[in-house]
């Protein structure tokens, strides 16, 4: 009968490697993308963790309040932000800025940042084990 011959079943653990390779692979171009970032460039982790200390402030809200809004699983988090520590992911970003009520282009804003926060080197925030 001339149906559509449906695709190969895969073994549990033959996906779980392919995934694992997948991610695997992710990791190392997203490591050398890193490292290949120059140390003139404007550090972005830490202008996003300046606008978020600065607006979660004048919304009133400590560090463990906005990870509670925003889902995450401790204030050490908010705080790895707030230092420029972190990568947030994009949605997590679009999660702060509606947590703090403001525009997602705000909080990429350099209007009204400290030039001492801008010429913030990018190098100085990356984690050790990308720079060794």
């Amino acid at each position: 009968m001339g149906g559509a011959a449906s695709p190969p079943k895969r073994h549990p653990i033959k996906l779980c490697t392919e995934i694992h390779k997948i991610g695997r692979s992710w990791d190392i171009s997203h490591r050398r993308s890193l490292e290949n970032v120059k140390s003139n460039e404007m550090n972005v982790f830490r202008l996003l963790g300046w606008k978020l200390q600065t607006l979660r402030r004048l919304k009133g809200l400590t560090q463990e309040e906005l990870a509670s809004r925003i889902g995450a699983a401790e204030q050490g988090y908010i705080s790895d932000l707030e230092l420029g520590k972190g990568n947030p992911t994009l949605l997590t970003v679009f999660r702060i800025s509606e947590a703090l009520n403001t525009p997602l282009s705000e909080l990429l804003s350099t209007e009204n940042v400290p030039a001492a926060v801008l010429n913030e080197p990018m190098r100085q925030h990356l984690p050790k084990d990308v720079l060794e």
